[in-house]
């Protein structure tokens, strides 16, 4: 037997920068003479939690720790609104003082050593991570696929989004105006907006407590503008009037797509990338393997979209607007082995409008059997 029904929608958004750097990477005392080398200091700002899922090769997956291997770029300028001819692209790499230790112990370094110039209040500094020399080129490569030229005014990245998952890089990016000749502390934010998607069943406390309730599918169809696949992410983002930051995008590619996360080991990986593994999990075990299916408790919203026991999420590009119509399928099996099938969709796309990068947004759907 199956129901079909409607779902209602929760939205909910947060700023991922909660936190500054680590002690570590403090700014250190003026040096205070002409002719000092220009020194970096560099963490991703703390927000409480992994980013990128799975892991690829340069990708920042866990903050600081992962940063100090992938190494970062810089674009440096002596006059903010010119040409970075101080920097372009140059590559700084961190050396590690002692193997394994905690917290990481040693400083980035650069070569060719660049010099403070007299005047430092013109100067601005843009920096991406990871670092890479030269951007994928390739039809239908994903990552940082281009850089902007040495005589563009306002240093840029041009990002494709991947279609699974664990290939998705975990852009980072920071934009820092020296007020001395003191070591540049580079705060890194992450440039992408990530998407939780939970369920909540408002009567599942009224089902017997040996029905489970198993969920075999979550589906997330474009309407609008669709999904942005590209786009191009201009490294001078500065804080808001909040002390929020916010990653200034453009030039985003969006086309109709849909998204799939599939709860069924037996179903075969299709549709928009965010199936990498036969299996979707929810609280540790596959979602159909799951002895015990969804918490019954009526105030429950479970995360649909998890590896084991952490939660995870979409990894999307920002867009002006993003609006879906959402559905799930989900069953119930009583003690007897009866089995009914559901199918809930949403009456109306949930908008997400803008869906900004360095935000966290958490999309909640109830539904009532």
């Amino acid at each position: 037997m199956r129901s079909r029904g409607c779902l209602r929608v929760l939205l909910v958004s947060l700023p991922l920068s909660l936190a500054g750097c680590t002690d570590q990477e403090q700014p250190a005392s003026d040096v205070g003479h002409d002719n000092a080398a220009i020194t970096f200091g560099c963490c991703v700002a703390a927000d409480g939690s992994t980013r990128a899922v799975g892991g690829y090769t340069g990708s920042i997956t866990a903050g600081d720790d992962e940063l100090h291997y992938a190494g970062f770029g810089v674009f440096a300028t002596t006059v903010e609104g010119t040409a970075p001819t101080l920097m372009y692209n140059q590559r700084v790499d961190y050396v590690f003082m002692a193997d394994g230790a905690t917290p990481v112990s040693g400083y980035w370094t650069y070569s060719p050593l660049k010099y403070w110039p007299a005047d430092v209040a013109p100067m601005a500094f843009y920096a991406y991570a990871p670092y890479v020399a030269t951007p994928a080129s390739g039809d239908g490569d994903t990552g940082i696929v281009g850089l902007s030229a040495n005589d563009v005014a306002v240093p840029y990245v041009d990002y494709a989004r991947a279609l699974h998952p664990e290939d998705n890089v975990d852009l980072l990016w920071c934009y820092r105006k020296p007020l001395s000749r003191s070591v540049v502390p580079l705060e890194m934010h992450h440039a992408l907006a990530r998407v939780a998607v939970a369920l909540r069943i408002t009567n599942i406390e009224t089902l017997a407590a040996s029905t489970k309730v198993l969920v075999s599918r979550l589906t997330l169809t474009t309407a609008g503008d669709g999904l942005a696949t590209t786009g191009r992410l201009l490294l001078n983002g500065d804080a808001d009037g909040t002390g929020r930051y916010v990653p200034a995008w453009t030039a985003q590619h969006t086309e109709a797509a849909t998204i799939i996360v599939d709860c069924d080991p037996e179903s075969v990986p299709q549709s928009y990338g965010i199936i990498a593994e036969e299996a979707r999990y929810i609280s540790a075990l596959p979602v159909r393997w799951q002895p015990d299916g969804l918490p019954h408790s009526n105030s429950t919203a479970t995360n649909l979209i998890s590896m084991g026991d952490a939660p995870s999420y979409l990894y999307l590009i920002p867009q002006p607007e993003l609006a879906v119509h959402c559905t799930v399928d989900f069953c119930t099996i009583t003690a007897a082995g009866t089995v009914t099938n559901y199918s809930k969709a949403t009456t109306a796309p949930v908008t997400l409008s803008p869906l900004n990068g360095n935000t966290t947004y958490g999309v909640t759907l109830s539904v009532t059997l």
